[in-house]
């Protein structure tokens, strides 16, 4: 993603989804750009982000309601590209896969609807597109791999992407990262989470061995 240099059209970066890694670090760099930065997740905005100078633009609403979407037309319209990295968590793949695949299809109707002209939009994905949750796999995986055979919700999300951008002529972007490390707001999905779980253990462990 580039800086606005003066264009004509002035940019405006919607990011979609929580406080965790991956927001906070999108949200922190765009604050050293000439960009404005709508934010949008079902929950109020933290207290650190609204005591940043500036605040970006919070937009509370539920992704899962597209009632609340099209009311917010007017905050939309002026969006030019989206980091999308919102994530419902279910009781199982099978169970996530209709509400995030929903979330994303309705904020890109939604900003279709709102007349945004997007240029672009990044796609939050993860390692478990190439199978990694499954045991071993492929290594290295290649995005031109076969899928395997689901239920994972980051497959539908991907197909809704693709048909969104080629009906309306945006760029559009898949990351797919295995672990992402960096601060986050009452969110698991870190990997410094599991490395502090697994240092705790290991100490814990090798106390009562010693201890024998």
């Amino acid at each position: 993603m580039t800086t606005n240099t003066g264009s004509a059209t002035a940019s405006r970066l919607l990011i979609v989804g929580g406080y965790g890694a991956v927001w906070t670090a999108v949200a922190s760099t765009m604050r050293n750009t000439d960009w404005t930065v709508l934010t949008a997740a079902r929950r109020a905005a933290p207290a650190h982000m609204l005591a940043e100078v500036p605040a970006p633009d919070h937009l509370r609403i539920d992704l899962l309601n597209p009632a609340e979407i099209r009311d917010a037309r007017s905050r939309l319209e002026s969006v030019t590209d989206v980091v999308y990295c919102a994530y419902a968590e279910r009781e199982s793949m099978t169970a996530a896969v209709e509400p995030n695949a929903s979330m994303l299809d309705n904020v890109l109707d939604g900003l279709r609807n709102a007349g945004a002209k997007l240029q672009s939009v990044v796609l939050i994905g993860g390692g478990k597109s190439y199978a990694e949750h499954l045991g071993p796999y492929k290594s290295p995986p290649k995005e031109s791999d076969p899928r395997f055979m689901g239920p994972i919700f980051y497959n539908d999300q991907e197909d809704i992407l693709w048909a969104h951008a080629q009906a309306e002529g945006y760029d559009w972007t898949v990351l797919r990262p295995d672990a992402v490390i960096g601060p986050s707001i009452g969110s698991p999905m870190n990997l410094v989470m599991g490395i502090a779980a697994f240092a705790v253990t290991s100490r814990e462990w090798n106390l009562s061995f010693r201890s024998q």
